[in-house]
This record gives C-alpha cells, sequence and structure tokens, in this order.
C-alpha cells in the first residue's frame, strides 16, 4: 500500500483495474478513457471524493492525476465478467421492448464481502450508456459536451435499481430499502445525492423471526410501487430492474431470498462470490421455473478493502452514510439545521413495530425517518420524505438536526430506536431562520 499522506501522483494504466481507496481527494484523466463502475470519466474533469472506495477501468491507456489523502493497489487484469452479462440482458431488454413486455429482473444474491453492490451499479451503468464507450472513444470536441455530461444515455430508456440491504444499503440511510429509477448512469461522485428515491423505512439492521413479516411487507410495497411505475412509463417497463440483496444467505437470509424471488418475478438470478451451495439450492428450488428463471455467477476477483469487513467496520460504514445524508458531497454540501418542535405536533412511531414509541427509551442522537402518509394507519407502506436526528429531548419540544431548513411535511416521525448518530459523525449546524 502507498502512504496515506496528502498528496499528488500521475498514474499510467493500460487496461487494467486499480484500487484506490480515498480518504479525501480527487482524479482526473488527463489521456484516455475511464469509468468507474461503468460510468465514464469525463477527461479534465475532477471527480472528488471522501471516504470511498474505487475501483477505476482504464480502457486501453490512460494517464490519471490523483491528489489528497489516499492508498493505491496494484493494477490487475481488467475484467469483462459484467460486460458479458450485461450483454445477455441487454438482449432481454431489446425483445422485451420489441414485444412490449417486462425486461430483465435481475437479482443479485450472495454472501458479505463478495460484489454484490459493485455488480449492481456496474450492471445499471452499463446498461444506460452506450455499448461502444466501452471500446470506442465519444467525441470531445469543444462545445459539444459539458464539464458534467458524464452520464451518457444508451437505447435502455430507464432501469429501476432496488436495494433491499437495509444493513449496508447504498441509496440512502441505513436501515432503509429504497429504489430509484434511473435514465442515466449514476454520477461518479455524488452517488444516488442528488436523486430523490423510493424509501421505505424499516427501522433496524437486520431481520428477524419477529421482523420478518414486516420486512416483506416492505419487499411486496417496493415491487408493487415498481409495478406501477413500469405501467405508467414503458420504457421503465422493457429496461427491468436491478434488485442488491442483504449478505444474508442461510435460514432466515435463504427463505427471505426465496420471497424475494416470488415478490418481484425475478428472471434471472446473478450468485456473486461462487457459493455452489446457495447456487445449487436455488436452482433446485426454482426449478420448477427454468423456463423462466435463468441463473448465472460472478466472481470479484478482489475487493476493495485489503480485508473482508469487520462488524466495526460495518458499523462505521453505517455511521459515515448517515453522515453523507446530512452533509452531502463534496461537489454538492449540504448544511444540516437546527429545527424545534413541539411533541404536541408530532407522532413518534416505532419503525419496527409501528407501535406507538416509547418515550422513556427515547435517547439523544436518535435517528428518526419523516413518513409522507397523511393519516396514521397508512404509516406502515408510505413513502419517506427525509431523516432527521433527534438530537436533544425536552419536557415539551424535541430538537432536530435536518439537511435542509423548513417545517416538518408530516408530523408522523419513525422512530429506529438501534440506530444512533455518532456525536463527532454529526456536520455543525446552525438555527433554521
Amino acid at each position: 500500500m502507498a502512504s496515506s499522506s496528502s498528496r499528488t501522483e500521475r498514474v499510467e494504466l493500460n487496461t487494467v483495474e486499480i484500487f484506490i481507496s480515498f480518504q479525501v481527494g480527487s482524479i482526473v484523466v488527463l489521456d484516455g478513457h475511464a469509468s468507474i463502475f461503468g460510468a465514464p470519466l469525463r477527461p479534465n474533469v475532477r471527480y472528488r471524493f471522501r471516504e470511498r472506495y474505487l475501483t477505476v477501468q482504464a480502457i486501453g491507456k490512460v494517464r490519471l492525476d490523483i491528489n489528497g489523502d489516499f492508498s493505491l493497489r496494484t493494477p490487475r487484469a481488467l475484467s469483462t465478467d459484467l460486460q458479458e452479462l450485461e450483454t445477455r440482458f441487454d438482449l432481454k431488454r431489446q425483445n422485451a421492448q420489441a414485444a412490449n413486455k417486462t425486461g430483465p429482473v435481475i437479482l443479485l444474491v450472495g454472501e458479505k464481502d463478495t460484489g454484490k453492490s459493485t455488480a449492481c451499479r456496474t450492471l445499471a451503468n452499463l446498461a444506460l450508456r452506450s455499448q461502444s464507450a466501452i471500446v470506442v472513444p465519444h467525441s470531445t470536441a469543444p462545445g459539444t459536451k459539458t464539464e458534467r455530461d458524464d452520464q451518457q444515455v444508451s437505447t435502455t430508456k430507464g432501469i429501476a435499481f432496488v436495494d433491499l440491504d437495509v444493513g449496508q444499503g447504498g441509496i440512502t440511510c441505513p436501515g432503509s430499502m429504497a429504489s430509484t429509477f434511473l435514465e442515466s448512469t449514476i454520477p461518479v461522485d455524488e452517488d444516488f445525492q442528488t436523486m430523490i428515491p423510493l424509501v421505505l423505512f424499516f427501522g433496524d439492521k437486520s431481520v428477524t423471526q419477529q421482523t420478518r413479516k414486516r420486512y416483506l411487507d416492505l419487499c411486496s410495497w417496493t415491487a408493487q410501487s415498481i409495478a406501477s411505475v413500469q405501467l405508467a412509463k414503458p420504457g421503465f417497463r422493457s429496461g427491468g430492474v436491478i434488485i442488491n440483496t442483504m449478505g444474508w444467505v442461510r435460514e432466515l437470509g435463504y427463505d427471505l431470498l426465496k420471497q424475494i424471488i416470488t415478490m418481484f418475478d425475478v428472471t434471472d438470478i446473478v450468485v456473486c462470490g461462487g457459493n455452489q451451495t446457495l447456487f445449487d439450492g436455488l436452482s433446485s428450488d426454482f426449478s420448477f421455473a427454468r423456463d423462466r428463471i435463468e441463473f448465472h455467477t460472478f466472481q470479484l476477483s478482489s475487493t476493495p478493502s485489503e480485508t473482508a469487513k469487520t462488524g466495526l467496520d460495518r458499523i462505521q460504514l453505517r455511521h459515515t452514510q448517515l453522515t453523507s445524508y446530512f452533509s452531502g458531497t463534496l461537489r454538492t454540501p449540504l448544511v444540516p439545521v437546527r429545527l424545534v418542535v413541539y411533541l404536541k405536533d408530532v407522532e413518534l412511531i416505532d419503525a419496527v413495530t409501528l407501535e406507538d414509541f416509547n418515550m422513556k427509551l427515547l435517547r439523544p442522537l436518535t435517528v428518526a425517518a419523516v413518513s409522507t402518509a397523511p393519516q396514521r394507519e397508512l404509516c406502515a407502506s408510505a413513502n419517506i420524505a427525509g431523516f432527521v436526528i433527534i438530537t436533544d429531548i425536552g419536557k415539551k419540544t424535541l430538537t432536530l438536526l435536518s439537511p435542509a431548513p423548513g417545517a416538518l411535511p408530516r408530523p408522523f416521525l419513525l422512530v429506529a430506536p438501534t440506530f444512533m448518530a455518532k456525536p463527532e459523525l454529526i456536520p455543525p449546524f446552525g438555527a433554521s431562520s
């Protein structure tokens, strides 16, 4: 590993992949053509990152300018596994569009640290950019592209991207399942921060036998919402769905996977990490649907981190994800504000049980989701408007950290008793006007 002190380094690559671990820093493509998670990097545009692991793919000869506090891994051969998978899925999308049918519904399964999130994002980006962009440069003549024109669009009209991993989800705050409808590649340095996803709040980092029904109910409502969008927008119908899942593939986790496959009418299952037992089990359990479900495998040859994530690593990742929700990105920072509400004007609901939250158990720095439900009984299935952190609890008031000024859109707060923010990770905030 290279030193993690702040520095600038010029790197020359040739048809390889390289892992970069950023504390804070940036990348500029000086020459050649490169991508991150299948999304192309525009030449001479500075992409800024904070606390990120990245895989940069060099397509041919590439020169990079890397600046900041970062470390590099030894480059390895450029993998084409996901490109080959996407070629199969793209053919299915073309056939679906011609026949006015639903495109492939792709479910990625596997244990922790097997590359599911990486594969999901890359497959989505590859589907939404021109296939030729992977091997043939696009025009960069003056005036033909803007500085931020890194979201190339292909013949695929749109794709539903779904994350059902409530413990390590990548779209929004931990404890949620989220869906976003993509018409262009995911912004390289802003991720999903600039999007408005459909979010349902589960309120815990894992599923138990007691919360199994609640989790599956949210999965069912997510599937119904996607079907509604596909009905209204044929482009999303033929584009299909890409679904990320939890890294839990045994016992209850395996049972949840089988339920999800049925709920979403999955057509393609990608088993990540070379788990033959999982592959054989799902193949056997869904042998009755062999004419409808196709199985694939994907092996990530190396993970972004040097070793598999520990429990402490995962806790830190959840805190980082939560903090980024309130602080934004280096390109689009947010300035969270303090919001004081009267207890009489809000209803606190346990996000997991949907019962009244016991105020005696409420602690400072607890995370809560603001429901869009117009009525209490609709909170179970209503979309989430956003998240707040309860920073102070008074006899008659609550002080909240909000990512933006303004009153709460609805009075219902779904409280997650197991999700607490770290004081040092909460950005400074001022009083709202």
